[in-house]
């Protein structure tokens, strides 16, 4: 009796640290996806400002609400990594 409930639960076992195993590769991956994100609009908000802060179209506002918008992205971005973030911090810190 007692065989059979050290193999369930040895097998119980292994399942959960597989899936785990798997759940944590895929936070990995979608923390990886909203950086590379965060750099993507990061990219395109300083190369808006950079077509803005030209002679021929200084004061556009349409490009001046693309800067805006770009900038708002980020924020909402910046909130998104807060896990990420604060491991980091607790890395830094010790």
């Amino acid at each position: 009796m007692w065989f059979w409930i050290f193999w369930v639960s040895f097998i119980a076992n292994v399942f959960g640290l597989l899936y785990i195993r798997w759940l944590l590769r895929a936070f990995k991956a979608v923390n990886e996806d909203i950086s590379s994100l965060s750099v993507l609009v990061s990219q395109y908000v300083e190369h808006v400002s950079t077509i803005h802060e030209m002679e021929m179209f200084y004061g556009d506002t349409t490009l001046k609400s693309l800067i805006d918008h770009g900038s708002q992205l980020i924020e909402v971005i910046a909130e998104i990594d807060l896990l990420q973030d604060e491991q980091e911090e607790v890395e830094g810190d010790d």
